[in-house]
C-alpha cells in the first residue's frame, strides 16, 4: 500500500485557517503517494452517469461536457440515446474519445412488462461495448416505477419471498447465458432494503453472491444502496467480484432514511459518507493489481434541480482527487 506524506501550508488570518487557501506540497519518491499516477487513474477510470443530464438536451452535448472535463468514460441510461439509437450514440462517443462504463438497465425479473425489454437492452450494451450492463432484479411486487405493480404478487398475501427469489434467480440464469452469447458482462446491483417492494429484491452484497456462479456476472456496487453493508469495503478489493463502483453523497430525509443523492461537497469533511475511503480502495487496488475498474458518479436530475450540471461535471475530477488525498496519511 502506498504511503502518502502531505505537508500542508494554511494561511492564517486573525487566527482563522481559511481552507480555500490551503496549498499542498507533495513529497514524491519510492513508497510515497504518487500524485501524477492518481491523476492518470482519475482520467482513465472516472465516469459520469447520464442520469444527471437535463431532459431535452442532446446526447452530443452530454458527451462534449464529459470530454471537456478531461474524462474518458460515461455511464448511460437507455433514454438518453433513444432518439438516435445505440449505433449513432457509439459513433458520437468515439468522436469524443469516450467509452461506456455502464448501461442502465435490464433485469426486472418480477415485472411482466419490463422483462420483455431485456434482449433489446442486451443488444444495446453489446453495440456500445459497455463495461457492464446493470441488472436490477425488480421488486417483490413488480418492477420500478412508473411500471404498475405486478398483480401476480399483489394478490398473494402474505408474499412468498423465497418463491419470488427462486423464480428470479432462474430467470437471471437464463438471461446470463444469453449475455454470454453477446459477450456482455452483467453487473448485478444490490438494492437498498427500503426499495424491496418496487425496485430490487437482492438487498445485500452477501445475497448477491448467490448470482456470481452464473455466466458473465459481476457486481455493480452503488454507494447509495450499499453504504450500510458490512461487506462493502472488503468487496471493493475484489477485482473478480466488483466491476464498477457507483458513488455520490447521500441525503438523509424522512425517517432518517436515505432519500436523495447529492454531488460531492466542496470539502470531504462535509460529506455524509466516507466517499474518499471507498474511492481510495478502488485506486490502490487498481495500482497494486493492474486491473482498472470504473468509478461512476451517479446522481439523478431530480437530485440537482436548479444546479448547474456542467459545473458539477467540470468540478468532479478535482473533487475526486481531493477526496482520495484526504484519506492518505498526513504528517
Amino acid at each position: 500500500m502506498l504511503d502518502a506524506r502531505l505537508m500542508i501550508n494554511a494561511a492564517h488570518v486573525g487566527g482563522i485557517v481559511h481552507q480555500h487557501t490551503v496549498r499542498l506540497r507533495y513529497c514524491v519518491s519510492i513508497g510515497v503517494f504518487q500524485v501524477d499516477k492518481l491523476k492518470n487513474w482519475i482520467k482513465q477510470n472516472l465516469s459520469v452517469s447520464s442520469y444527471c443530464w437535463p431532459e431535452g438536451e442532446s446526447f452530443q452535448s452530454f458527451a462534449r461536457c464529459v470530454s471537456d472535463a478531461g474524462l474518458s468514460q460515461v455511464g448511460l441510461n437507455t433514454g438518453i440515446f433513444a432518439d438516435i439509437g445505440a449505433e449513432k450514440a457509439r459513433r458520437i462517443l468515439n468522436d469524443y474519445g469516450l467509452s461506456v462504463s455502464t448501461l442502465n438497465s435490464a433485469g426486472y425479473f418480477t415485472d411482466p412488462n419490463l422483462i420483455n425489454q431485456n434482449m433489446a437492452v442486451l443488444d444495446m450494451a453489446a453495440t456500445l461495448d459497455a463495461t457492464a450492463l446493470c441488472i436490477i432484479t425488480g421488486g417483490v411486487m413488480g418492477g420500478a416505477p412508473p411500471a404498475n405493480l405486478n398483480l401476480e404478487y399483489q394478490k398473494n398475501a402474505p408474499l412468498d419471498l423465497a418463491k419470488i427469489r427462486e423464480k428470479s434467480l432462474n430467470l437471471y440464469n437464463e438471461f446470463a447465458h444469453e449475455a454470454a452469447k453477446y459477450n456482455v458482462l452483467l453487473g448485478l446491483e444490490p438494492i437498498t432494503p427500503f426499495d424491496i417492494v418496487t425496485k430490487g429484491h437482492v438487498n445485500s452484497i452477501n445475497a448477491a453472491r448467490h448470482y456470481l456462479d452464473m455466466p458473465k456476472t459481476n457486481l455493480i456496487i452503488d454507494l447509495f444502496h450499499s453504504f450500510w453493508d458490512p461487506d462493502l469495503e472488503e468487496c471493493l478489493t475484489l477485482n473478480n467480484t466488483v466491476c464498477v463502483l457507483q458513488f455520490c453523497d447521500v441525503i438523509f430525509g424522512a425517517l432518517n432514511r436515505p432519500t436523495n443523492r447529492a454531488p460531492l461537497p466542496e470539502y470531504p469533511s462535509e460529506s455524509h459518507l466516507p466517499i474518499g475511503r471507498y474511492l481510495r480502495t478502488m485506486y490502490h487496488t487498481a495500482i497494486e493489481s493492474g486491473i482498472h475498474r470504473p468509478v461512476e458518479f451517479e446522481v439523478f436530475r431530480s437530485d440537482i434541480v436548479n444546479q448547474d450540471v456542467g459545473h458539477i461535471i467540470a468540478a468532479l475530477p478535482g473533487r475526486v482527487h481531493q477526496f482520495i488525498l484526504a484519506e492518505e496519511t498526513i504528517v
